[in-house]
């Protein structure tokens, strides 16, 4: 797979994010490496997926998506879930967020 670098992100105005509480300040990403952190006092991480690219998080942390992002809930191999859960006191399971569509797509977690 190669790389693809990520959209500059123009979020100002998302509806989605708007309709879950959240309004764009705080941290912004002015290079256009496809992400930025928003809110205040709670934030998120607004994140541009080009095709093939995606996002990882603990599972039940996506606030919101546009299109076609697919889901998949992985442990990364049982020892190393097995490591995380027991060691580090983190959840066994992650959720990977995937762009696999042509269009590029929006997820906030």
């Amino acid at each position: 797979m190669s790389y693809i670098p990520p959209a500059p992100l123009t979020m100002n105005d998302d509806p989605l994010l708007r309709e879950s509480g959240f309004t764009i300040s705080g941290i912004s990403n002015e290079e256009g490496e496809g992400w930025q952190v928003v809110g205040d006092d709670i934030q998120a991480l607004l994140t541009v997926l080009q095709q093939g690219q995606e996002v990882m998080c603990k599972p039940g942390a996506m606030i919101s998506t546009t299109g076609t992002v697919e889901p998949e809930l992985t442990t990364g191999g049982w020892m190393a879930g097995c490591k995380r859960c027991c060691f580090a006191g983190e959840l066994c399971c992650r959720t990977h967020y995937k762009n696999v569509h042509g269009r590029q797509e929006h997820v906030t977690v």
